[in-house]
């Protein structure tokens, strides 16, 4: 009965664990035009989350969709994240074109490579200073990064732990058998 129920508790902690999200990142080329390295960095950083496998995935998902659970930009001292101004496109599982946009205040942070345009355009842009750091015409891709869901740290402490007094009460058992 009790081998029952911790197998119960066990598979509803393993059922409840989010599945088959994917993560791609993007490593946009060096700006080749930056009025202000120490504040845009060298390049756009990026990465994407999707609610669902993607590996095999061709269609678009588009602007607002809310398969993309996490979309963040990162230049510089800037690190921007949403989910409201990004769409994809994919082809078997490669983003093949996208549009991601995130800003603050007077910040923007952009990466495109949309049609009818058929190159990459990262951009940053401090609108307020109006410093711009770009990269036109050189081509960046999205990989495919770790699983964003990974096992819980406790879930195998919280398995050992029920081993041990598993086996505690196993030996106990055993012991108090011979006893007897």
């Amino acid at each position: 009965m009790k081998v029952r129920f911790v197998a119960a508790v066990l598979a509803a902690l393993l059922a409840s664990l989010p599945a088959g999200a994917t993560t791609y990142n993007y490593l946009g080329n060096p700006y080749t035009s930056n009025d202000n390295p120490a504040e845009f960095g060298s390049n756009l950083t990026g990465t994407v989350t999707f609610n669902f496998d993607t590996t095999a995935f061709t269609g678009t998902i588009p602007f607002g969709d809310s398969a993309i659970t996490n979309a963040q930009l990162v230049s510089g001292i800037y690190s921007f994240s949403g989910t409201t101004n990004s769409t994809f496109n994919f082809t078997s599982g490669v983003i093949t074109s996208w549009s991601v946009a995130e800003n603050v205040g007077l910040v923007l942070l952009t990466t495109s490579n949309m049609p009818p345009f058929t190159n990459v355009f990262d951009q940053a842009w401090n609108i307020a200073e109006n410093f711009v750091a770009f990269n036109q015409f050189s081509p960046a891709t999205w990989t495919i990064g770790p699983d964003p869901t990974p096992l819980p740290a406790a879930l195998p402490l919280f398995a050992t732990g029920l081993g041990a007094l598993g086996l505690l009460g196993w030996r106990r058992k055993r012991k108090n058998a011979t006893t007897v």
